[in-house]
């Protein structure tokens, strides 16, 4: 480190301090260039990244299987979009925000799942007795009804009731390497029903980017 001492005259202490006001200045421009370059390609790297693993998971389809239990159940990885793609590529799932009066720059995540239901059944048929403009009239009913469905259709009305549950997992998947798990290697949406009739047919789950990450 310089030190201007009290030799030389007061010019040549003035000439010294300006020379080291001037150096440390310099100093801090690069040091705080340094840190702005690294913030650049730190985020050039994560948005590498990022656009890499949306590829790959485009590319992946959705892993659709039985639980043990025989319910339905689907996985898919995670897709990390920022907002003007979210936007671009997602309109429905915007129009459904919007609709419930959600800030789209305060989502941090949105998923979606389709379902099917079919419903097998033997029915059962009874007759009803009712009264009609006056005189007695017969209407012919089927009905089914067990723990997730309510049916039951007459001659003149009918009722249907269905019951389900859709119960979502979002976990980390880990690196391997032959036995060793480290690491991250991605994030996965597992989402399972809890009525047998019900069928997964389509999932997704988005990640909205924000500040840099």
């Amino acid at each position: 480190m310089a030190y201007c001492g009290y030799v030389g005259g007061a010019d040549y202490i003035n000439n010294c301090w300006e020379n080291m006001k001037t150096k440390y200045i310099v100093s801090i421009v690069l040091i705080a260039l340094c840190f702005a370059l690294g913030g650049l390609w730190k985020g050039a790297v994560n948005e590498n990244y990022r656009l890499r693993t949306n590829q790959r998971v485009l590319i992946e389809d959705a892993r659709y299987y039985r639980t043990r239990d025989s319910l339905s159940a689907a996985s898919v990885q995670q897709i990390t979009l920022d907002f003007k793609e979210f936007k671009e590529y997602h309109g429905a799932l915007v129009k459904e925000a919007e609709n419930l009066n959600l800030k789209i720059k305060r989502l941090e995540s949105a998923t979606r799942t389709v379902t099917n239901t079919v419903i097998e059944f033997v029915p059962f048929y009874r007759d009803s007795i009712v009264f009609r403009d006056g005189r007695v009239d017969t209407l012919r009913c089927v009905s089914y009804a067990d723990a997730w469905t309510l049916f039951e259709l007459c001659d003149d009305a009918g009722n249907i009731a269905i019951t389900d549950t859709l119960i979502q997992f979002v976990h980390r998947v880990p690196r391997q390497w032959w036995f060793f798990k480290f690491g991250t290697a991605g994030i996965r949406q597992d989402v399972t029903t809890k009525s047998p009739h019900t069928e997964i047919i389509y999932t997704e789950y988005i990640k909205l980017k924000r500040n840099g990450l």
